[in-house]
């Protein structure tokens, strides 16, 4: 049987779900790599009023846009795109894959992929024909989910936040939207 999902542009209606899947995104992805003390800050509630301010910077802006995997009234994952924020990335690689979170219990059935290649449209539409994003050094899955997706280190870097050095390097695609396509072992995204 195959299984259907759908993906479209986040509403309003899905602040909370995108706050209670971002919070146990990370309480899963980052238990080993963040501090406990820092992950404890990242509560539904919290992402709630995070999400809160994105949905209404969103509202405001065409040059930004999340969309989410929903199979019936479940959100299974979002990813967000957009122009480069990074001034030391923004010369080369102009769009920004700002964040792509899918549920641990729907890892593993496309949806990643599904949601990377929705981005890599939507950025071609905007304009961007190179695209990039941050990843923790230390999570070694999503790493192994970007490379297969054909991106390539272009950056490192030692970001502070919250009293804690965060180690980090750029994955990269150039020629938007075909560059962004599986070519291996697909991790667990």
């Amino acid at each position: 049987m195959t299984e259907t999902y759908a993906i479209r542009p986040a509403e309003q209606g899905d602040i909370h779900a995108l706050a209670a899947l971002h919070s146990a995104a990370w309480q899963v992805s980052y238990r080993e790599i963040l501090p406990d003390a820092m992950l404890k800050e990242y509560t539904p509630e919290r992402m709630a009023d995070i999400w809160t301010g994105l949905m209404d910077k969103l509202a405001k802006s065409d040059r930004f846009v999340v969309y989410v995997a929903v199979q019936g009234q479940e959100l299974l994952g979002f990813v967000g795109v957009g122009d480069q924020r990074d001034t030391d990335l923004s010369a080369s690689y102009s769009g920004e894959i700002t964040a792509i979170y899918v549920a641990q219990a729907a890892q593993r059935r496309g949806i990643g992929r599904a949601l990377m290649a929705h981005g890599a449209e939507k950025l071609y539409a905007l304009g961007h024909r190179h695209a990039a994003l941050w990843v923790l050094t230390e999570n070694a899955k999503a790493r192994r989910f970007y490379k297969a997706m054909g991106g390539v280190v272009v950056g490192e870097r030692i970001e502070p936040r919250d009293d804690v050095l965060l180690n980090e390097v750029a994955y990269g695609w150039s020629d938007l939207p075909g560059s962004l396509r599986p070519n291996g072992d697909l991790g667990t995204v």
